[in-house]
């Protein structure tokens, strides 16, 4: 029975950490219909841009609303900005999903609404390392 207890004690514990799945985006695959991971999943546009041009844009419109809030923290530079989620280096992005995301990102209102990775990209794993200089 304690056995049973504490196994059921870390798993909530786990869950009360945020502890997620990640799996999804470490990979880069692509799913089709809702994803529930508490992430917004904004619609491809099918055209593609570089990580480092979408890593550009997205760490300029997180860092701009961080300065507008005023939040205190750090975060990675580019191109660890994607990478940290994302793993696979130099592969293309979504241009649409990298646009609604750099909105998403400059509509928060809050600092504790403004998280790196609330918004998921779609990135493109085949075309590494087509996606740096």
């Amino acid at each position: 029975l304690l056995a049973v207890l504490t196994l059921g004690a870390l798993t909530l514990a786990a869950l009360a950490c945020g502890e997620i799945d990640r799996s999804e985006f470490v990979t880069g695959a692509a799913t089709t219909g809702p994803v529930d991971d508490g992430r917004y999943h904004p619609d491809p546009s099918g055209e593609q841009m570089t990580e480092t041009a979408a890593c550009a844009t997205l760490y300029k419109a997180y860092t701009d609303q961080q300065l507008d809030l005023n939040c205190v923290g750090t975060i990675h530079q580019c191109p660890a900005f994607l990478r940290s989620i994302y793993v696979t280096p130099c592969m293309n992005y979504d241009l649409g999903t990298v646009t609604a995301c750099s909105q998403f990102y400059a509509d928060a209102t809050a600092c504790d609404t403004l998280i790196p990775d609330s918004c998921a990209l779609i990135p493109y794993p085949e075309t590494a390392p087509n996606g740096c200089p």
